[in-house]
């Protein structure tokens, strides 16, 4: 491993100036303890001590772009209600750019809601889930807008990062126009999705996790030959592949062919959720930062392993990452 090639692209990803395009949540973590049960209903009550907040999503992947250094720019829908207000404050204070966030007042604003209990010797542990309506794909006036946006922000910016949740705000005409702005003005582009890897024709790279992959090629992915498999059906659109495997590492499908598995050291699991956010960011700004797609895989790994050692949905700083580089901290040898 190469301390000072990596700290050189990690210091360069603070040049880098990125347009976040895709589905905006609002991640609500409500935590407390239960204290008795309702005399009004047979359920427990929960007395709050905290309420918690961050960007969800495409947001999330944009805050972590924007703790690694970035200047990020967030293109999305919100609702006008409550929920837009925290979510566009909870932007501002970790640095991304909320004006080109467009309002629908038809639809609410995309909020999962957690709450946590716990005790004196108990653990916390999550004891409902609250979701909003799943959204239908934006249209009309909304979509116009976030198009509008994105042709206005992209000489601006020199990648372009699409976060695609649930569906909604990556409509073709929006793809359309972020595959034509990055022609235009030869913009990086990566794209992470749920459930739709393979619709990214024209993009310079997708990072779907293993079954995301599998979900996006049809493929059942259960051991190394379904994987690859896998991965080569997404480069029939996608120029480059780099597949998350959890403990595993990330496998690069690369444009030429060539396949390269990169482990990622060993670490100690608290929550991964919200580590393919991290990693996207950590690979798109290492392509911004001139790295190669093992160095991308690198910092992504690198990345992750500080996010799924945390609990809950966190952002990686670029001190965070200069730190695990140092030679006591990382014992993974490099290819």
């Amino acid at each position: 491993m190469d301390e000072q090639h990596y700290g050189g692209l990690l210091a360069r990803f603070k040049q880098a100036r990125v347009m976040a395009v895709g589905d905006i949540y609002l991640d609500e973590n409500v935590y407390g303890v239960v204290t008795e049960v309702s005399l009004e209903a047979p359920i427990p009550v929960l007395e709050v001590h905290e309420r918690r907040y961050n960007p969800g999503a495409a947001g999330n992947a944009a805050c972590n772009a924007a703790a690694l250094g970035a200047k990020v720019y967030m293109v999305g829908v919100t609702g006008d209600d409550t929920n837009a207000g925290i979510v566009r404050r909870e932007f501002a204070v970790r640095n991304v750019d909320t004006t080109h966030i467009v309002t629908d007042p038809t639809r609410a604003t995309n909020t999962y809601g957690k709450l946590r209990a716990g005790g004196h010797n108990i653990p916390v542990q999550e004891m409902l889930r609250t979701d909003t309506p799943k959204p239908t794909p934006i249209d009309g006036a909304a979509e116009e807008a976030v198009v509008a946006n994105i042709r206005k922000l992209a000489p601006e910016v020199d990648a372009i990062m699409i976060g695609d949740q649930v569906s909604s705000t990556i409509t073709e005409k929006v793809l359309a126009a972020i595959v034509d702005c990055a022609k235009q003005y030869n913009l990086i582009t990566l794209a992470d999705s749920r459930k739709r890897a393979g619709i990214f024709a024209r993009i310079d790279v997708v990072v779907p996790n293993d079954k995301e992959a599998g979900l996006a090629a049809g493929i059942d992915v259960v051991d190394e030959e379904s994987l690859r498999a896998a991965g080569r059906a997404l480069l029939k659109t996608a120029r480059n592949a780099l597949v998350t495997r959890g403990p595993e590492g990330i496998t690069v499908f690369a444009a030429d062919g060539t396949i390269e598995d990169v482990p990622i050291r060993p670490v100690q699991v608290v929550d991964v959720t919200g580590a393919g956010d991290t990693v996207a960011a950590a690979v798109l700004l290492t392509l911004c930062a001139g790295g190669s797609l093992h160095d991308a895989a690198f910092l992504g790994n690198l990345t992750a392993g500080i996010a799924v050692a945390q609990e809950g949905v966190v952002t990686v700083s670029n001190e965070e990452a200069l730190e695990a580089l140092k030679p006591d901290r990382y014992i993974q040898s490099d290819n």
